[in-house]
């Protein structure tokens, strides 16, 4: 009897559950690689289908390609231009599918469809999650609708452009003349995205405009504007 409950026990022991961290690593690992291998099988070819563009390959299911954009956007967008050069790019992010325009030409067409571009989704999106506006400033009031959306939309209009980019280029010299020679290196990046800044502000709002009493909030947003896009 004593021989059958040892064997009882032994059996009950090498079936039960992982108790510690360390148990549970193999299997979930091991979950995790089928569940790869079965997404990259079962996954259909994401080249050019018809009319849709292509999508940028990733390996990490649901995850997607946020781990590479998140370490350097900028080359990501850059490959993925190289590597499909048509304009348009799907990639997938966080259980979703979003689509970029890398194509200035296209940018441009998309500009030149106001009834399309004018209030999209998207604009309505990131005014609410970018700029804080509040539901009742979207939808219960007249003042963006029917004002500032069209008021944004008539500026960067390609007729309209011209004057603002004459504007933006004299400012910009006017700062560049200005400015003394740094007594230290300085990051290139940095100077040359704040002096567009402050020309940009100055071409669209006026010479009045207080351009770097915006700077840090204007470049929080540059640097983190990616991860909204990519919801």
């Amino acid at each position: 009897m004593s021989s059958f409950s040892a064997t009882i026990t032994r059996i009950t022991e090498s079936e039960r559950w992982p108790k510690t961290s360390s148990e549970w690593a193999l299997p979930v690992a091991a979950t995790l690689a089928t569940a790869v291998a079965v997404s990259l099988i079962l996954r259909p070819s994401e080249g050019y289908s018809g009319d849709r563009p292509p999508i940028v390959s990733s390996w990490i299911p649901w995850v997607g390609s946020s781990w590479e954009i998140e370490k350097d956007p900028d080359a990501f967008f850059r490959q993925a231009e190289k590597d499909f050069p048509g304009g348009i790019i799907g990639v997938h992010s966080a259980g979703h599918k979003f689509y970029f325009v890398t194509s200035s030409s296209l940018i441009n067409q998309i500009y030149k469809q106001p009834k399309v571009y004018t209030l999209s989704p998207v604009q309505m999106g990131w005014a609410k999650a970018v700029f804080s506006l509040s539901d009742h400033a979207l939808f219960g009031s007249t003042a963006f609708p029917e004002r500032l959306a069209p008021h944004m939309s008539r500026s960067i209009a390609p007729k309209n452009m011209m004057g603002l980019i004459n504007s933006f280029e004299n400012h910009l010299r006017q700062e560049v003349q200005s400015r003394a020679v740094p007594p230290q290196s300085v990051s290139l990046q940095e100077f040359v995205i704040k002096l567009s800044y402050i020309a940009t502000g100055a071409a669209y709002f006026g010479p009045t405009f207080n351009a770097m009493g915006t700077w840090d909030a204007f470049k929080g947003f540059d640097e983190m504007v990616y991860k909204v896009a990519l919801g």
